[in-house]
């Protein structure tokens, strides 16, 4: 009995094997049919080679399980490659063993593992092997799409309410979200409308507050100084120049508070020398208390800072102490920079 076979086919199908994705076949190719005879020994090797090739690829590509929320970084991502890349192999070796099992490759002594040539029960094992891989990727594919849909409801509701400097943060985690569950939906070849509506509703949120937030921007001043002390502006100006504080360029001063106020801390350090357990279980132990009492006097400001890699300007509070007394490596007695805390954008223009 003769099969016609196509050698286009099989360079097609070892290609398969390195891509894990389903060559087309032209008409022009399905025309150029050879037919393979019980002794066309070639052929027969080129199907052999090509079935290696697709053992190899199911092997080396599982279907992956299921993972839930909370992600971790790029942990989504992995999955869906992942999940892609086996899928696409299972789905193009179902296009090709039909096609190779037309062909009477005989039975074999001894299983492939031990060298044996592949033969009719390996094709049908296979074709069995991407039967159970299908249902796997269906079954992983739609838990997914389950556990992302849930994800998908409780984010609707929450987006709204995003604001402030983690707004952007929090768009883009969301924004990420609904595109794996898109990317899941259409995995399954479904049309993805919950996904879609997800992230339309997202863009409308994040287009809103950017609305908000230019006409916000616009409006934005520095604030009425409580002081115009001339030697508390000096020594505000000598800490913005101080280069190990990295403030860069930066533009007016404002005194927020409207004098210097006096502070008092003590801290402790204690010093074991000797832990004496009695028979009784009483623990009495010796060493050196050392209090340090730290005063210092402080006020504080608001100074419009340029960002390093852009135009970009920022409000920033900075509270300037100088310690009359402290610990070992406290600088006494000049105004250095305490807390400081990066606040909202400002234009230049606003100054």
């Amino acid at each position: 009995m003769s099969h016609k076979y196509t050698r286009p086919l099989l360079m097609g199908v070892l290609a398969l094997s390195i891509s894990g994705v389903a060559q087309s076949q032209t008409s022009q190719n399905e025309a150029q049919i050879m037919t393979v005879q019980a002794d066309d020994t070639q052929a027969k090797a080129d199907i052999r080679a090509a079935l290696a090739k697709i053992d190899r690829g199911l092997q080396s590509r599982p279907v992956p399980r299921p993972i839930y929320p909370p992600f971790e970084d790029g942990q989504i991502e992995k999955w869906i490659e992942d999940a892609a890349l086996a899928r696409k192999t299972i789905l193009a070796s179902q296009d090709y063993l039909p096609k190779f099992a037309k062909v009477d490759l005989g039975s074999n002594p001894g299983t492939v593992s031990q060298g044996a040539p592949y033969d009719n029960s390996d094709v049908q094992r296979m074709q069995r092997y991407a039967t159970s891989q299908r249902a796997k990727s269906d079954k992983s594919y739609a838990d997914m799409s389950k556990a992302m849909s849930d994800g998908l409801n409780g984010y609707q509701n929450e987006m709204q309410y995003y604001k402030g400097p983690t707004a952007e943060e929090n768009f883009a985690r969301l924004r990420a979200y609904g595109k794996a569950a898109l990317a899941i939906e259409e995995g399954l070849g479904r049309d993805a409308a919950k996904p879609k509506a997800f992230l339309k509703s997202l863009a409308g949120y994040e287009s809103k507050l950017a609305d908000a937030n230019a006409a916000t921007l616009e409006n934005f001043k520095l604030p009425k100084a409580q002081s115009k002390d001339r030697k508390r502006l000096k020594a505000a100006k000598a800490i913005l120049e101080t280069k190990k504080y990295g403030f860069g360029d930066y533009g007016p001063i404002v005194l927020t508070t409207k004098e210097i106020v006096e502070r008092e801390r003590k801290d402790k350090e204690i010093e074991v020398e000797d832990v004496d357990v009695s028979l009784s279980g009483d623990v009495t132990w010796s060493g050196t208390e050392t209090v340090w009492t730290y005063k210092w006097d402080e006020f504080k400001f608001v100074v419009p800072i340029k960002e390093d890699d852009s135009d970009d300007w920022y409000m920033w509070t900075i509270t300037a102490k100088k310690f009359s007394s402290g610990g070992e490596r406290t600088p006494i007695g000049k105004w250095v920079s305490g807390k400081s805390y990066k606040g909202s954008q400002i234009l230049k223009k606003n100054f």
